[in-house]
């Protein structure tokens, strides 16, 4: 089957990006024919059989919003000149057969934000014409092609497409984020510790692990607000991902932690982040599914997330995670943390993984995406290409 994969470009810290370079491997092993539609993707060399075809898309000049509608455009130019059996997007586009709503509804996105910002900033809204294309683009995504089929990944995603755009309830299927594969050992966190040059963390002290790009969104503030709750100089905070620094340092200077909490940029490898971590934080005001939640669990990390992330939907509450109600709350946040400080992270890896590393791995995954192509190809009785 000749599959094209769309998403505008890879970069190492993204989870859809990651998502997509490890389902095209997945497909290639499986001797699909593979290619790949984006401006720039050169994703690390993977252990796929063949190498993706990258076909290039070339850049538009111009603000965001133009470049988008223009990256949608092209795509649509080159799908109508290429013989692909099937297309399948991970971008608001308006050419494919599949598609998957990683991203979530721009529409949800910008009311639960509106819950969240100051009221200045959420008047500019509707003065940004960003947020205008990303709307119409997104509408374009799912209204154009009727026979498409889209893939939610988070029952509470799929309910939110039901609510805001006229597709029918049978072409929509959940399938949950996945990870390659999942870690055998399980490695003590203080043990780990020492592998992190330079931060001089104690043998005595409490890790927290916020992991994300886009600060806001992810709950940095509340998290910061939660951990001077704490009150014990023993619990320190480790910050992954890329955004601007300063407002948070500003503001972990105004709550006295500056001592406690290390803002260290986005990591290609985050593995020994995870390992020497003792709780995941990520209190999301709008989350699909957070694939850094699910690597957190494969670590045998407890986390504590909000109701807001569609993770939530695999985490069992007093057993691997915490999922906050109310994100207003520091309080709340606080004593999560509390809770699961006290939970032992080697019996929870052992946990997690006799109850989710076996179904949340591409290998499991895989069948459920070729059933979504096998429908997909069938309504159009196309027959694919050797």
């Amino acid at each position: 089957m000749k599959i094209a994969l769309i998403r505008k470009k890879y970069t190492p810290f993204g989870g859809a990006e990651t998502f997509v370079q490890h389902l095209a491997e997945a497909l290639t092993a499986g001797d699909h024919e593979v290619h790949i539609l984006a401006q720039a993707w050169d994703p690390p060399g993977g252990k796929a059989a063949r190498a993706p075809t990258l076909h290039p898309i070339p850049p538009a000049f111009g603000p965001y919003w133009w470049q988008a509608l223009a990256f949608a455009r092209r795509v649509k130019n080159l799908v109508g000149s290429a013989p692909f059996d099937l297309v399948h997007s991970f971008e608001r586009t308006y050419s494919q057969d599949v598609y998957r709503a990683g991203d979530g509804c721009h529409r949800e996105f910008l009311r639960q934000r509106s819950r969240y910002v100051a009221g200045a900033k959420r008047a500019s809204f509707k003065a940004n014409p960003h947020h205008w294309v990303t709307l119409w683009l997104e509408r374009q995504t799912f209204t154009h092609n009727p026979r498409q089929e889209v893939i939610a990944n988070s029952r509470r995603g799929k309910a939110e497409i039901l609510k805001y755009y006229p597709v029918p309830e049978q072409r929509i299927r959940v399938i949950h984020n996945a990870l390659p594969a999942w870690p055998e050992a399980f490695v003590p966190p203080r043990a780990a510790r020492g592998k992190l040059n330079g931060l001089g963390l104690e043998p005595v002290d409490r890790v927290l692990l916020f992991l994300g790009s886009g600060f806001e969104r992810k709950g940095l503030p509340l998290v910061l607000d939660g951990l001077r709750r704490l009150d014990d100089p023993r619990v320190k905070l480790l910050v992954i991902g890329r955004d601007r620094e300063a407002p948070y340092r500003a503001l972990a200077n105004r709550y006295h932690l500056g001592n406690r909490v290390f803002f260290l940029g986005p990591q290609t490898n985050p593995g020994p982040f995870y390992r020497a971590a003792d709780v995941f934080v990520l209190p999301s005001y709008y989350e699909p599914f957070s694939n850094a939640c699910l690597e957190a669990l494969s670590f045998g990390l407890p986390v504590v997330t909000s109701a807001r992330n569609g993770v939530a939907e695999v985490l069992e509450p007093g057993v691997n995670g915490v999922i906050l109600a109310d994100l207003h709350d520091g309080e709340s946040l606080a004593a999560g943390i509390r809770e699961t400080l006290n939970w032992d992270r080697e019996h929870l890896f052992r946990k997690n993984q006799e109850g989710l590393g076996g179904a949340f791995t591409f290998a499991a995954r895989i069948r459920e995406f070729l059933d979504c192509y096998e429908q997909v190809l069938s309504r159009k009785g196309t027959r694919t290409h050797g």
